[in-house]
């Protein structure tokens, strides 16, 4: 089981995420960090574990397709030795053009992005040499984007994750009933899941599930998961 801290970014800040109610986040003070400086959440992040791989969701991108072509080049230069998973949404054609020859981002591509299977082949095809991880955006149990999203899988890459937005933030818990639904679709996938994750018995449940990964973000804010549960999970 793999813990993978989780980034929202907005407007130049850091964000809490609630339930993909986007238009309410707030710029982050918590727990893990007073400030929403991205550097600096990054930091106390990589202070509370060793971390290798950070999620990132630039929901300016996924929001308003507006991109910030320097930012994330940047930062992976920064952090050379983190490896960054990263949703600009729909402005994923750009990313051979602004991320050049940055070695440690593979691009997200979010199901809420693509209008249909052929959009989804087609980023997939345009992103082969990045690594693309395909991410599954739920929100109440409707997986967004195309209608028969589900049924194109076996032409995905490996890692998928599936992302309840509407858990993300709600200290309700994973949404097994989903991750059941989806597994009974989808063969022969890393499956990584994000939203609702409260605590170490969460994650130990998503572990029983064969979940080969956690993302994370308000359990970090909130201090609600400790330095050693995160190093025997990422051991």
């Amino acid at each position: 089981m793999k813990v993978i801290p989780v980034i929202d970014y907005k407007q130049g800040n850091v964000v809490i995420a609630k339930m993909g109610m986007r238009e309410k986040y707030e710029p982050a003070s918590s727990l893990l960090c007073k400030s929403s400086n991205l550097y600096d959440v990054i930091d106390a992040i990589l202070n509370l574990a060793d971390f290798k791989t950070i999620y990132i969701a630039d929901l300016d991108c996924i929001e308003k397709q507006q991109l910030d072509t320097y930012l994330w080049t940047e930062l992976c230069q920064h952090y050379k030795d983190l490896e960054f998973w990263i949703d600009i949404g729909s402005v994923y054609k750009q990313w051979p053009k602004f991320m050049g020859h940055t070695t440690n981002a593979r691009p997200v591509l979010g199901s809420e992005s693509f209008p249909t299977n052929i959009d989804l082949e087609s980023g997939i095809k345009l992103l082969t040499t990045y690594k693309p991880i395909i991410s599954i955006d739920i929100i109440e149990s409707e997986v967004l984007g195309p209608s028969n999203l589900l049924n194109s899988a076996k032409s995905w890459p490996n890692d998928v994750i599936i992302l309840s937005i509407s858990h993300v933030g709600s200290n309700q818990g994973p949404d097994k009933k989903t991750i059941s639904h989806i597994q009974a679709l989808i063969q022969n996938k890393n499956l990584y899941y994000g939203g609702g994750i409260r605590n170490k018995d969460d994650i130990n449940q998503l572990s029983g599930l064969n979940i080969a990964g956690a993302l994370v973000a308000s359990t970090l804010h909130n201090g609600k998961l400790t330095k050693q549960e995160i190093a025997e999970f990422n051991s």
